[in-house]
């Protein structure tokens, strides 16, 4: 707040000004202070105008002094009334933002509650199944996984980070399930290591081949890792669907493959 204060106002109603006006910035200031302070102003005003008219000669410079200080506090006056009336009007809106703030919190206090109650089941769900990923899949989600909480009910960290773990596995998981990844793999064949390519159909099934296409068999989800069978006699069509699949022979042509159904409980 702005204050004009001019030097050689009388000293009775610069004192009475100056109360007020600390009153004003000390408490808020309504309509009805502001009348009795006028009014009190006003008294002053008046007591002084009959001082000044017995001094003589110097009552018309007196005179036109104290209406200068007047007027200043006329428009001080005014001014206060803007500022009031300008923080009243915020006041208002401010209740209302508050009050939409307020509801909002709500909401996401009972959506909170809602994924709380949730997260334990979905975590213990992902962390078993996560037993039956194949290890391309388990591979590329191994933090996510880490993050999960070996004990749901006493994880230390927050519902929003929990939930962002849990979502980030299921899209990982949904993009590797509707894809067909190819990658190389060392499988123990005869109680030799070789290193072989493996295409996986989703979560489903895989099969694998040698790089010349005389060993191959096909593998199913399994908890700890998957079942890998040996069947030669397909060795030559699986080396072709995954040379397909890896862009090596083109145009694409059908390769037909035995598809098996793993129930996984």
């Amino acid at each position: 707040m702005k204050k004009l204060i001019t030097a050689g106002i009388v000293l009775s109603l610069f004192g009475t000004f100056s109360s007020v006006q600390a009153q004003q910035e000390q408490a808020p200031v309504t309509a009805a202070d502001q009348i009795k302070n006028a009014t009190e102003v006003t008294r002053q005003w008046v007591d002084i105008q009959s001082t000044i008219a017995k001094e003589g000669n110097q009552w018309k410079v007196d005179r036109e002094l104290i209406q200068q200080r007047i007027d200043l506090f006329q428009s001080e006056m005014e001014n206060l009334q803007s500022e009031i009336d300008e923080l009243a009007k915020k006041a208002a809106a401010g209740q209302g933002t508050r009050a939409e703030y307020s509801n909002r919190i709500d909401e996401l206090n009972r959506a909170q509650a809602v994924v709380l109650g949730k997260l334990p089941k979905y975590e213990t769900e992902l962390r078993e199944l996560a037993q039956y990923f194949p290890a391309p899949l388990q591979n590329s989600i191994s933090k996510l996984l880490n993050a999960l909480p070996a004990n749901p009910q006493k994880a230390s960290s927050g519902p929003g980070q929990r939930l962002a773990v849990v979502v980030g596995i299921l899209n990982e998981v949904d993009k590797f399930n509707k894809d067909v990844t190819t990658t190389q793999e060392i499988h123990v064949i005869d109680g030799k290591q070789i290193q072989v390519e493996v295409m996986y159909l989703g979560l489903g099934e895989a099969f694998y081949a040698d790089e010349n296409g005389t060993i191959g068999g096909y593998g199913t989800p399994a908890k700890g890792g998957w079942n890998w069978v040996e069947d030669n006699t397909m060795s030559s069509q699986i080396s072709k669907a995954i040379k397909i699949a890896q862009g090596k022979i083109k145009p694409a042509v059908f390769v037909e493959l035995p598809m098996q159904v793993t129930d996984v409980k």
